[in-house]
């Protein structure tokens, strides 16, 4: 069994999952369309799978997008679900499944918040020829976030370190 029937096959077999649109080959990734259904909530998600699968990068390896929940904890562009390291693709498609359905629950259904946490704002990005990268991320905020707010932020420079050298591979 190919990858993109593998995923076709594993949310076909969900209960609380119906498969929108077929996984295909885009680029570098693998794109399909799900539906969450749970507690009478259905949500929609297209699915970024990375040709490295089941393998992880920057920490994540499944992207669950949906434009419409920008705003919600834990929710920039996308929902990025950081579960254990596995080899075997269909657990690691069962934890990161597992993982859109707790964060569905908690933070979408249930409308819960965390006291404290980091969130990332830009992802890593090349900013110079040098090779520097910029990132911002906030914590420990005094007040609480809804969506589309909006204002003025002071940050400061952490640190300098050394990482996204040229190339990287895996063996």
């Amino acid at each position: 069994m190919n990858e993109i029937e593998l995923f076709n096959s594993f949310f076909n077999e969900q209960t609380d999952v119906n498969l929108i649109s077929e996984f295909t080959s885009v680029d570098s990734l693998y794109r399909g369309i799900i539906e969450i259904r749970l507690e009478n909530v259905n949500l929609n998600f297209i699915v970024e799978i990375p040709v490295y699968f089941p393998f992880s990068y920057n920490g994540f390896c499944i992207k669950f997008i949906n434009s419409e929940l920008i705003g919600f904890p834990h929710f920039g562009t996308y929902l990025c679900v950081h579960t254990s390291p596995t080899l075997n693709p269909k657990e690691k498609l069962l934890f990161e499944l597992d993982g859109l359905k707790t964060w569905i629950k908690k933070y979408y259904i249930d409308k819960s918040t965390d006291n404290n946490y980091e969130y990332l704002l830009i992802p890593y990005k090349k900013i110079s020829e040098n090779g520097a990268i910029q990132n911002y991320f906030f914590q420990d905020i005094k007040f609480d976030l809804k969506k589309n707010d909006f204002g003025v932020f002071k940050y400061s420079h952490l640190a300098n370190e050394l990482f996204f050298i040229k190339e990287f591979g895996s063996i």
